[in-house]
């Protein structure tokens, strides 16, 4: 090895701190990391739910249907599409076969939201 090299490669010269002072810079190092963790972990996680909205304008994609009758419908709002039931305790003040209408021609309508045990209900849905 080249003597010039040699003299830059000496312990003395690379700034290594002394091996009794190795294991205190291992549990800092630990330490930190930790800290770090532990910290980052507390900033929530991605796997909560977003609120349910209470109220969707967008338009109607798909009816659901059990023979004649309408069990719930897609809604296509802003950002994303929900699925909606019809609850059997309201009444909507018209024949829930129209919404296949408004799949037909794609007019918005304005749907007033529920969630009842994980799943959007339909309280009302007017024209938009």
């Amino acid at each position: 090895m080249c003597p010039c090299l040699s003299d830059r490669l000496s312990p003395k010269n690379l700034d290594i701190p002394p091996l009794s002072a190795q294991p205190r810079i291992a549990a800092r190092i630990v330490a930190v990391t930790f800290a770090f963790l532990t910290v980052a972990s507390c900033g929530g996680t991605t796997d909560e739910t977003p609120p349910a909205p209470t109220e969707v304008t967008g338009t109607i994609v798909f009816v659901d249907t059990v023979g004649s009758k309408v069990t719930g419908f897609s809604l296509r709002g802003d950002s994303e599409t929900y699925r909606v039931a019809i609850a059997a305790d309201v009444d909507y003040g018209f024949e829930l076969r129209h919404l296949e209408e408004h799949v037909a021609t794609g007019d918005p309508v304005r749907c007033r939201l529920e969630e009842r045990n994980g799943q959007l209900y339909a309280l009302r849905v007017d024209d938009a």
